[in-house]
C-alpha cells in the first residue's frame, strides 16, 4: 500500500473469495431458519464493513471508518428484510424445497451486497473518479466511469459472485447423490 500500511492478509482482495467460503456454507446450512440466516447475514456484512476498512480505497478522499459501519446497518436490515419476504412467498408456494431456500439465500446475500455496495461507494457515482491516460496522468474527473465502475462491481460483486459461490456446492453436492458404494 503507498501509506505503508499492511493489509492484513485475510482481508487482502486475493483472499476475499476464500473468506468467504465459510459465510457461503453457513447460508446454505442455515437456509431453513431466519434467525441463523440472518446471523450468517450479520457476520458476513460485517466482514465486508471491515474488508471496505483495511482496503480503504477511499482513504485519500476523506474515507471515514464511521461512514462504513453507518453503512453496515442498512445492509443488515436489507438481507434480513428479504429473507422474511422471501421466506414468506417461499410457505405460500405450492412447492418447496433446496431450490427455494437456496433462492432465500441468494437473495438475502444479493440484497445486502446492493445496499452495502451502492451506500459505501456512492461517491464514485455522485463525484466521479480520477481518470488517467495509459502513463498514468491525471486526465479529469468523471462521474460517467465512477458510475461504471460501481455497476461493474454491482454485476461481479453483488449478483454472480454469490451466485456462483451458492449454486457450485448445490450443483456438486446434487451430482454426488446416488454415487458411491
Amino acid at each position: 500500500h503507498p501509506s505503508g500500511y499492511v493489509i492484513p492478509r485475510p482481508l487482502r482482495a486475493a483472499a476475499y473469495p476464500f473468506m468467504n467460503v465459510p459465510l457461503v456454507l453457513g447460508c446454505l446450512l442455515f437456509s431453513q431458519s431466519m434467525v441463523l440466516l440472518c446471523l450468517v447475514q450479520m457476520i458476513n456484512q460485517t466482514f465486508n464493513a471491515i474488508f471496505n476498512i483495511a482496503n480503504g480505497a477511499g482513504i485519500a478522499s476523506g474515507f471515514k471508518k464511521r461512514k462504513v459501519v453507518r453503512d453496515l446497518i442498512p445492509a443488515l436490515m436489507a438481507a434480513c428484510g428479504m429473507i422474511l419476504l422471501a421466506q414468506r412467498v417461499e410457505r405460500a408456494l405450492p412447492w418447496r424445497g433446496s431450490a427455494t431456500s437456496l433462492l432465500v439465500a441468494y437473495l438475502s446475500v444479493v440484497a445486502a451486497g446492493v445496499v452495502n455496495l451502492t451506500l459505501s461507494r456512492r461517491s464514485e457515482c455522485t463525484q466521479g473518479v480520477l481518470v488517467s491516460d495509459a502513463a498514468g496522468r491525471p486526465l479529469a474527473t468523471s462521474q460517467a466511469a465512477g458510475r461504471a465502475g460501481v455497476a461493474r462491481a454491482l454485476i461481479t460483486r453483488s449478483l454472480l459472485l454469490p451466485l456462483v459461490a451458492l449454486v457450485t456446492p448445490t450443483v456438486l453436492m446434487a451430482g454426488g447423490e446416488g454415487v458411491g458404494p
